[in-house]
């Protein structure tokens, strides 16, 4: 699936993939990254999110290229939730090579007492920077995570 801007994805969504752009410099016959739209990991601190490295893909082969940004968990209302550097081990990848995946945690913005433990609220999750996910998504999440 590829969700367009602020889509609501289901849980029962396995796999997000987005195309990116491919830029003049590089040659392929295009560009993507897949992930996993919700979590895999959240307790009451952090918040896990799988991705794998954005590639090139020209004639069958898979060619890794640099991921740098962030991502950032914001509620519906607009309120930051958690933000977080994302790890660029994708660049030293050889081309050929299996794509990498890699795991992004997220640490909570403690806010006051407005826990998410017991009821399910909609997050949007955006990432800015290089070779990310182009658009945000949204997900309903409820987890003991104290945000």
């Amino acid at each position: 699936m590829q969700p367009a801007a602020r889509d609501y994805v289901a849980r029962d969504c396995e796999t997000a993939r987005f195309g990116l752009r491919v830029t003049r410099r590089e040659f392929a016959d295009s560009k993507q990254i897949a992930l996993v739209p919700y979590p895999v990991a959240v307790d009451r601190s952090t918040v896990t999110f799988k991705l794998e490295c954005p590639y090139l893909f020209l004639d069958g082969e898979s060619d890794p290229v640099t991921l740098q940004g962030r991502v950032t968990l914001r509620s519906d209302g607009g309120m930051l939730l958690g933000s977080a550097r994302l790890p660029d081990p994708c660049g030293d990848a050889r081309f050929g090579s299996p794509v990498l995946t890699l795991k992004v945690r997220v640490p909570a913005e403690l806010r006051g007492s407005t826990p998410l433990r017991g009821r399910a609220r909609i997050v949007i999750v955006a990432f800015a920077g290089r070779n990310v996910p182009p658009v945000p998504w949204r997900i309903r999440m409820s987890a003991p995570l104290a945000m």
